[in-house]
């Protein structure tokens, strides 16, 4: 569940992830240390009305509904996650002795530049609610992880989290490093944080500008054009997750030299400050109504078996 692996000198959380809890607000940056370049979050007990959307929204999918069995929004989506993967696993776990009494709702992720060159290291915060039960717990998960995938992982506490990495080294090191001065601390995280609003489940924070330095030789890929232009234009961005009932929807910000735009005689240029995206047609409808028939002639040309593709997407999401 907590498992990390370390692959290519990285400490790549989801290829070791056994029960893909990471599969994936804020409140684990308090436990990650200031100079993330990346942070992610998930919040598994949001407010009260998320939990409800959220339910609403994902009981849409028949996928979703028979795999997950979460009818209200008291269920526990840490046990359904724990107990759809442990059965895979080959792991001798039970969710109610071994992780329940000490596992909490929140968990985070950060990537942290390391001195010299080389690709900045994963740590994950992972909210506890008893120090010596996660103890315990954690142990039995990394056992787990080891015999599953072969490595393991070592964490450390500070605060209300676990915080583990790829070495007890690093592990006692970036938990030190958050005491000191965390993440949340951090100005510049709390105004774009603070800029999104209410939060939803799930919570993301890239500073693009120290991205691209801690990888270094590694963004070589792009031009000098595309280079300057993120880092002037998108020097932060962070987005949350939320759901209404009916729909689903992904807030950013971004702070960032943005140029101003000469929108001419455009007609859709009359949209309050607030619209993120605008786009126009003439004849939209009938346009993709051509484009879609030309691609199912396309594809059934190739003997792509198309019905039966369109039949199971609408049998696995109930559109």
């Amino acid at each position: 569940m907590m498992a990390v692996l370390v692959a290519g000198g990285g400490f790549a959380l989801y290829k070791a992830d056994p029960f893909g809890l990471f599969r994936a607000g804020p409140q684990a940056a308090e436990a990650l240390p200031a100079d993330a370049v990346f942070y992610f979050g998930v919040d598994l007990d949001p407010s009260a009305e998320q939990k409800v959307d959220a339910l609403r929204f994902l009981n849409h999918f028949p996928a979703f509904r028979n795999a997950a069995g979460l009818q209200d929004a008291g269920a526990d989506i840490r046990k359904a996650v724990f107990e759809q993967a442990v059965a895979t696993s080959g792991c001798d776990l039970s969710y109610a002795d071994d992780i329940e009494p000490w596992l909490g709702y929140k968990f985070g992720g950060a990537a942290v530049p390391v001195s010299g060159q080389g690709e900045p290291e994963v740590v994950v915060a992972i909210e506890v609610t008893d120090e010596g039960g996660a103890e315990t717990g954690l142990a039995a998960v990394n056992e787990c992880a080891k015999q599953d995938s072969g490595v393991g992982f070592a964490f450390a506490f500070v605060g209300d989290y676990a915080v583990a990495a790829e070495t007890q080294e690093l592990a006692d090191k970036y938990a030190a490093a958050a005491e000191d001065e965390s993440l949340a601390d951090s100005q510049e995280f709390a105004d774009d944080i603070e800029a999104l609003g209410d939060l939803g489940v799930a919570t993301t924070w890239v500073d693009v500008k120290g991205t691209m330095d801690a990888f270094g030789s590694g963004m070589g890929m792009l031009g000098a054009a595309q280079l300057q232009f993120l880092e002037t234009a998108y020097q932060r961005v962070a987005a949350t997750f939320r759901f209404e009932s009916d729909s689903a929807e992904i807030i950013t910000s971004i702070y960032g030299d943005l140029p101003a735009i000469d929108h001419g005689e455009n007609q859709i240029v009359n949209l309050p400050d607030t619209t993120a995206v605008a786009f126009s047609q003439a004849g939209g409808d009938e346009r993709i109504g051509q484009a879609w028939d030309a691609l199912l002639d396309a594809q059934r040309n190739m003997g792509t078996d198309v019905d039966a593709q369109i039949a199971q997407f609408e049998n696995q999401t109930g559109l």
